[in-house]
Order: structure tokens, then C-alpha cells, then sequence
């Protein structure tokens, strides 16, 4: 579950929501966020090119896509899928210019060999230039593999949602975001996230001795990262409603040794600002230091909240700050060392706000869709098992002593939002099956995990009762396991079809909606779901049996079920669209 520690403790928490983030990676991710993609107008590419019209299909190499459309000029469309690269194509001097990602999922994977190093270097060297919306699959190995990314004075290097779960290899010094002493102009790094490396996630304070750059940080997510997650600051450069955990062991670095640290100010830039962050320490050094390479740079840290149960100071100064650096509202939690600057002011005891530990592996950004046309978007495997949210609420009148709740899937099981990996447990069985447990579901706690196949068995502790919903739907203990058997007939039924969409027009008795969309595999209309609004009728065009479909509902509600993915979908008007994965 997730551990969101309250009154300074380490319990089962109700979790909050500040950052409503998807938690997959890869193709079919985005798929209940349905036009969420493009930051959209910052970029001034003058043309549109849809890979996917261009040939490139799922499995595909991109490098030669990438060489011959990603440049000056162009706003580049990926269709969701996953492609093998090699960071060819991917840098070199560019112009106003973007590589967007559709909203259904796109992954990059690396070489399968880790040491075989990817090592792009972009530049901005006029206008805004942007990448967003790629997952990036595969552990880096040794040899130093990362993004070096940077913008001339007067450009702009867009990073936007670009996410490195997979981390590194025991013994790496390869990180993530690197930028280097000509970054001169701005750097905006948002929705980014990175797990499990070796070294930095985010190494962007050399441009304070060279360009010095503005760098701006937001929303993005460090978990478990070697050395310091983030290594900071450039003058004037900023990190906001950002997350840093260290509650696992990274992956050494080169010389064999592990450090786990947030944010190392260790450049002397000045007019920096960290805000609105989160910091959950239960293990590794300092949150936030202070370096003594910053002496003589100035900034702000105000309205962040730090949860430590190590020994290091929660911010750490290695130089007299006074004068130089401000801490307000700095929020303590946690039962170690909770120390900072004597001149910051501080929120302790039962006034400090715990830290919000909701994170996301894909999110998808505010703005326009990026599209893609029907015909051309990447086929994707529908028969690949899709992962449902399966949300376990311990019931509030449950003694408060130890209750454990342990199930068993026939495919992958991940932690959810509320889950709290360094309590609860995920095992891999010898058969490939998964196994789960909850521990500590003493009264009114709350895990959630993404589960993938068959339910095959789910227990509780003797003398405890939970409830248990799939996709938002509340189940029986009973049905969850036998439910999980449909999905394996042949009929072209709900068995054969384990996913559904609804497009949502209650509520709205004047105004129609009208929808367009394409799923990957076969589609049905879900004639128990459907509610035909008073005086309308159902109107549906295209040929379902393609798995296309266009129609229009006012008041009411169209569901289908389909199998696969979604593939595109349009709504012209007021109308909500719901996806549930079976």
C-alpha cells in the first residue's frame, strides 16, 4: 500500500490525490485518459508528420523514421506501439521542432545487451523543441548510456513525460538527463520518471560553469535513485510538485558503493527556488544538501514536505546558508533525523503535512491530442493480457492487530498507487504465476495493485473482512477468482471480448455528442450497459465488425465491449468516455 506516513508514523494512510498519474507503461497506458497529450502551441513546427502514414509499425527499428522526419520544422507523430532503438536519429541540432508520442502508449526499447550504450545528444538551437510522451524499456549496463540534453541562448529544450523505469545494471555510472556546460538557453524537464539507477536521474547544475542555462523541474518522480536524484542548480532555476523516495537499495555505481540523496544543490547559482515538493525517506542520506560546491549561491526552499527516518539531516548544509538560502514552511515528519538550517522555518508535531506519495510511471500531459490517422496508427497485440487496478479496502471494524491478505495471478502483478512495495510483497512462482501480499490490513487501510490474467486463488487472514473492487466495480471474494475465466472462450461474446467503453452523455438532455472510434481487435455494442436517453434512439455507423464505430448520445449512455485496444477515438460535445480492462 502506499505508504503515506501520517503522525510521524510508517501506518496504513488514505491516500491523496494531488497527482492524478496512470501508473503503466507502454502501449494501451493512456487509454482511459483519451486526448491527453501534447503540451500543444509551444512548439513552431510548420508540419505534421504521422510516422505511422510513413510505414513505421509495432516492432519496428524508428532510428531511420527518426533521422529522416525529426528535424527542423517538423512536429513528429509516434503511433502507440513499441519500437527498438538505438538513439539514432534522435539528436543532433534541431529547430523548432517536436517527437510526440501518441497518448495510447509508446515505448523505445533499448539493445538487449545493457552495455551497448545509447547516448543521443539534442540541442536547441532555435525556437522551442520537444520530446514527449516516450517510455523507455530496458536497464542501462555500464558503459555510460543517457539523454544529453540542452538549449542555445534564446531556445527552449522541451522533456515532457519521457520515463525510465527500468533503471540500471549493478556496478553503472549511466543516468538519465545530462545537461552539459553549453546549456545556455532554458531547459523544461515535466512528467518525468525515473527508477532504480546507478547514478543521477537528473544531472543538469555543470551549465551554471559554462551557459548557466535556466532549468525548470515539475512534476516529475525520483525513486530510488544511486548518488543524488537530481543534481541542481543553474541560476534562476526552479523545481516544483516534484517526488523523491528512498525506501529501496539502488543499484551501485563504477566504484561498488550506494548512496540515496534527493536533491544535492552543488552548483552556485543564484535566485533558485525548490517548492511544493514531496521527499519519503526510510532509508539512504540527506533529502535535500546543500553542497558545499553551491558556497555563495542563493535560493528558496519553501512548501515542501519531508518525511526522514535516516540518520542524515533532512537538509543538509555544508556551507553557512544564512543570507543565502530561505527554508519556509518546511514540513517535518518521520522518526530520524529531521534536522535543517537553523534560520528555515519548520512545521513539526501535528501541524506538518505528511508527504503525498501517489506517483506515475506513464502520464499522459494536459493539452490536445496528438492524433494520428485511423488507417495508419500502429497495429498493437490485443491478445497481451491487460492489467486491471484492483483496489483492496480493509473493513473498519477489523481488529487492530496483524491481517494479511495474499492472492495469485496466472500473469504480472505491480503495486498500485496505494500499495507500499517495501511492506508488501510481489513474488514471480516457478509456473510464471504472481503472488501478492497485503500486510498490516488492520481497520480502514487501503492497497491497490495492476493485475494482469487470472485470479486463481485470494485469501484473508481468519477473523478479517476486506471489500474489493476491480476497475472500480465492487466483487465478491468468490466472483473475483471465477470471473477471471472469461476472456478464455472462443465465442465473439463478452468472453472473447474483455474490455469495455462508455461514452457518457447522461446528464446532458439538450446538447448530443457525437464519437468516433478503433479498437485493435473485435467490438461489440454492450446492449446491458447502454441507456437510450428519453425520446432518442440509438444511432450507430460503421462497420462494428471491423472494430470501428461512429454514433452520437444525448442524456444517455453507449457501451461496447471490445478486445485489444484502443486504437484512436473522437468526441465532438459534452460526454465523458470510461474504459474498463478486463
Amino acid at each position: 500500500m502506499a505508504g503515506n506516513p501520517k503522525d510521524e508514523t510508517n501506518g496504513k494512510a488514505q491516500s491523496t490525490s494531488r497527482r492524478t498519474f496512470m501508473r503503466l507503461v507502454g502501449v494501451g497506458a493512456a487509454a482511459t485518459a483519451v486526448g491527453t497529450a501534447s503540451t500543444g502551441g509551444a512548439v513552431g513546427a510548420e508540419d505534421t508528420v504521422d510516422l505511422g502514414a510513413e510505414g513505421l509499425r509495432n516492432g519496428d527499428l524508428i532510428d531511420p523514421y527518426l533521422e529522416e522526419y525529426f528535424t527542423d520544422g517538423n512536429e513528429v507523430q509516434i503511433p502507440a506501439g513499441e519500437y527498438d532503438y538505438t538513439g539514432d536519429g534522435l539528436g543532433g541540432d534541431k529547430a523548432d521542432c517536436a517527437l510526440v508520442g501518441s497518448a495510447d502508449g509508446v515505448t523505445f526499447n533499448r539493445p538487449e545487451d545493457p552495455e551497448v550504450e545509447v547516448r543521443p545528444t539534442i540541442m536547441a538551437t532555435d525556437g522551442t523543441v520537444r520530446i514527449e510522451n516516450i517510455t523507455i524499456r530496458g536497464k542501462r549496463g555500464e558503459a555510460q548510456s543517457r539523454w544529453r540534453v540542452g538549449a542555445e541562448e534564446g531556445a527552449t529544450m522541451e522533456v515532457v513525460n519521457v520515463n525510465v523505469p527500468d533503471g540500471t545494471i549493478d556496478g553503472s555510472d549511466s543516468t538519465g538527463l545530462y545537461a552539459g556546460t553549453d546549456h545556455a538557453g532554458t531547459l523544461h524537464c515535466k512528467a518525468c520518471y525515473f527508477e532504480q539507477m546507478g547514478n543521477v536521474a537528473m544531472y543538469v547544475s555543470d551549465a551554471y560553469t559554462g551557459g548557466d542555462g535556466q532549468v525548470v523541474v515539475e512534476d516529475c518522480v525520483f525513486r530510488n535513485i544511486n548518488s543524488s536524484m537530481l543534481r541542481f542548480a543553474p541560476t534562476d532555476s526552479v523545481v516544483r510538485g516534484c517526488y523523491f523516495e528512498g525506501t529501496e537499495e539502488p543499484p551501485s555505481d563504477h566504484t561498488g558503493g550506494t548512496t540515496l540523496r534527493g536533491i544535492k544543490v552543488d552548483d552556485a547559482g543564484t535566485g533558485a527556488l525548490i517548492e511544493d515538493c514531496d521527499f519519503y525517506f526510510t532509508r539512504g542520506s540527506n533529502p535535500i544538501r546543500l553542497h558545499y560546491r553551491g558556497e555563495d549561491g542563493s535560493g528558496t526552499i519553501r512548501n515542501v514536505r519531508i518525511y526522514n527516518d535516516g540518520d542524515s539531516d533532512a537538509i543538509q548544509q555544508d556551507w553557512d546558508t544564512e543570507g543565502s538560502w530561505a527554508g519556509e514552511a518546511i514540513h517535518l515528519t518521520g522518526s530520524g533525523n529531521l534536522d535543517v538550517p537553523e534560520h528555515f522555518e519548520t512545521v513539526t508535531g501535528d501541524g506538518a503535512e505528511a508527504p503525498n506519495t501517489d506517483y506515475s510511471v506513464w502520464t499522459p500531459v494536459d493539452g490536445e491530442s496528438s492524433g494520428g490517422s485511423e488507417t495508419d496508427a500502429a497495429p498493437v497485440d490485443g491478445s497481451a493480457p491487460q492489467a486491471s487496478d484492483l483496489v483492496i479496502r480493509a473493513s473498519p471494524d477489523n481488529p487492530d492487530t496483524n491481517c494479511d491478505v495474499t492472492f495469485t495471478a496466472t500473469e504480472e502483478i505491480q503495486f498500485g498507487d496505494e500499495a507500499e512495495p517495501g511492506t508488501d510483497r510481489i513474488t514471480e512462482n516457478d509456473d510464471g504465476s504472481y503472488t501478492a501480499t497485503s500486510v498490516e490490513m488492520n481497520p480502514d487501510a487501503v492497497d491497490s495493485y495492476l493485475v494482469s490474467g487470472t485470479i486463481t486463488a485470494f485469501t484473508v487472514t481468519e477473523g478479517y473482512e476486506v471489500s474489493v473492487t476491480r476497475d472500480g466495480e465492487s466483487v465478491t471474494l468468490d466472483d473475483l477468482v471465477d470471473d477471471q475465466d472469461r476472456g478464455n472462450g472462443e465465442d465473439t461474446g463478452p468472453a472473447s471480448l474483455p474490455n469495455r467503453i462508455e461514452i457518457d452523455g447522461t446528464g446532458d438532455a439538450e446538447e448530443s455528442a457525437y464519437y468516433d472510434f478503433a479498437v485493435t481487435g473485435n467490438l461489440t455494442l454492450d446492449e446491458g450497459r447502454t441507456v437510450v436517453g428519453s425520446g432518442e434512439t440509438l444511432w450507430l455507423t460503421g462497420d462494428i465488425s471491423d472494430g470501428k464505430v461512429s454514433g452520437h448520445v444525448r442524456n444517455g449512455v453507449d457501451a461496447f465491449f471490445y478486445s485489444g485496444t484502443l486504437k484512436r477515438i473522437e468526441i465532438d460535445g459534452d460526454a465523458d468516455v470510461n474504459v474498463f480492462h478486463g
